[in-house]
């Protein structure tokens, strides 16, 4: 097999080095799945992942991005590709690839030498070094070095402008490695980190650096890619092929992002097969659908079902009429590393929700003040517990139409909920499960309901798990969640005017 022969003229040679989609199919070669060597045609989800990379870089003049994917979906392929292109072209530019396993580490830098002896000989530079772990580029002072995450202090002494963390969620020592990231990698315009794992968990680094990204805290961009993508992972129908429940459910979820009655046959088949055994939770850590699946697996049992919520955030137009009480929940900060939120409710429809990280007492007051003087609510239900009661206290001395919510006493439903913090976000679940309903297709608020789990107490009543033991395991607070879950904590009626707020509740009431 020989690569493409080019006789690139300059012009040609200043689009080579400016467009990687340009390069990639002419430059690059790689093994599929099928076995023989073949050109680089990015697939939907490597083009994906490109555009995104390259609107940040065009916005910041350096990337810092975290992807999310399923098994063997060309990541890597597409970083090292993007790697190679960068450091074959340019001077004195390092790339430095950091893995979680010796065979992985084998892997990817097998890639990167074929990327190199396939490249045609005008684009391709001349060799220094080459050895298993280091490739180097004669002319250019460029090259490549290669590693396996285990001891902590590994590639601290390393110097780069490209850094690959492949498979992070599985890095036994993430924490010191994301350290010593910003010696390895200088933050200055032209570098680039690119991160990328399946999931595993909510317990590790990986995780909690995406939950940062998808709250805009930090330098990195989240990029998710769902499994159904890959144009591999699809089987035709057998003429005694029928669906579940749960796989047509599954369809009724998904099919609006591209997941077929195909992708579904392959599913059966992986989930039955021996990777699996049936494991329907493993596949989707494995294979996700959506960023917070990825996560699940290992996290208990969720009180709201993932396919509630991916039903709700698709939009409804004319189905929901506007129509009931508007109402406001207020879910305070518990410190400076949480956000304060702010959910708005009017009958089947959550149109926003909002979060604000640092405000004291006052500023918070502010905020709340100038999104009820625009939206005008009925109700602004404020969890009155720590620094909520003085917030609730002001604004009512404002004349906002406050319920002060203490969400720590007896639930009204109390042979089903614990506390009242229970029976509000089951209240929730009830009116999710009442369709059609809509919510906005917040990625933090998927996420913090996705991931939000429960037990049973002695009595069979439904208990959340508490904020402080998600503390300790890394899961930040779910307070737009919990901002959602207060404007079902007090039912208002929608006959009486803004300010004329019914307190009393009744056990299992219609919430609108």
């Amino acid at each position: 097999m020989s690569s493409v022969q080019v006789s690139p003229k300059f012009a040609d040679l200043i689009h080579f080095r400016r467009d990687f989609l340009y390069y990639a199919p002419r430059c690059l070669w790689v093994r599929p799945r099928e076995g023989p060597l073949r050109a680089f045609h990015p697939n939907k989800a490597q083009l994906y992942i490109h555009n995104k990379i390259e609107a940040q870089y065009s916005d910041k003049g350096w990337v810092r991005a975290l992807v999310l994917k399923g098994r063997q979906q060309g990541v890597s392929t597409y970083t090292e590709g993007r790697f190679y292109w960068r450091v074959s072209g340019e001077m004195g530019k390092k790339a430095f690839i950091l893995t979680h396993e010796d065979k992985a580490t084998n892997n990817i830098f097998e890639m990167v030498e074929r990327f190199h002896n396939h490249c045609p000989h005008e684009l391709r530079p001349a060799t220094k070094k080459a050895n298993a772990k280091e490739l180097s580029f004669r002319d250019l002072d460029s090259g490549y070095l290669v590693a396996t995450a285990g001891a902590k202090d590994t590639g601290r002494s390393a110097t780069a402008q490209f850094f690959h963390g492949s498979e992070v969620a599985y890095w036994a020592q993430a924490r010191d490695h994301m350290a010593a990231l910003g010696q390895i990698v200088p933050n200055i315009p032209g570098t680039e980190i690119i991160l990328e794992s399946t999931g595993n968990g909510m317990d590790n680094e990986f995780y909690y650096i995406w939950e940062d990204a998808i709250r805009s805290k930090g330098d990195y961009i989240a990029v998710f890619v769902p499994w159904f993508w890959d144009p591999d992972y699809r089987r035709p129908i057998p003429e005694d092929w029928a669906p579940t429940p749960e796989e047509i459910d599954y369809l009724d979820n998904y099919a609006h992002r591209g997941c077929t009655m195909e992708h579904l046959v392959w599913r059966r088949a992986k989930i039955d097969g021996p990777d699996f055994r049936g494991d329907i939770n493993f596949f989707d850590q494995e294979y996700p659908a959506t960023p917070e699946i990825a996560f699940m697996r290992v996290t208990g049992q969720t009180l709201i079902p993932a396919k509630l919520i991916n039903r709700a955030v698709i939009p409804k137009g004319e189905l929901i009429e506007n129509r009931g009480p508007k109402i406001m929940g207020l879910d305070p900060s518990d410190g400076v590393e949480d956000e304060a939120a702010l959910a708005f409710r009017q009958g089947r429809r959550v149109p926003r929700v909002a979060g604000r990280h640092g405000l004291n007492t006052m500023e918070l007051v502010g905020w709340v003040a100038l999104e009820a003087d625009r939206w005008e609510p009925d109700a602004i239900n404020v969890d009155a517990t720590g620094i909520g009661s003085g917030v609730a206290d002001r604004l009512r001395e404002r004349g906002y139409p406050v319920n002060r919510v203490m969400v720590g006493e007896r639930a009204v439903d109390e042979h089903i909920y614990m506390r009242v913090c229970d029976e509000m976000i089951g209240r929730f679940r009830e009116w999710l499960s009442d369709e059609p309903c809509e919510i906005p297709d917040d990625p933090i608020l998927r996420s913090e309901t996705i991931s939000r789990t429960f037990s049973y107490d002695s009595s069979s009543r439904i208990v959340l798990t508490p904020k402080k033991t998600m503390r300790s395991k890394g899961i930040k607070s779910p307070n737009r969640l919990d901002a959602v879950g207060l404007t079902f904590a007090i039912n208002i009626s929608p006959n009486l005017k803004s300010g004329a707020i019914k307190h009393d509740r009744i056990t299992n009431p219609r919430v609108l």
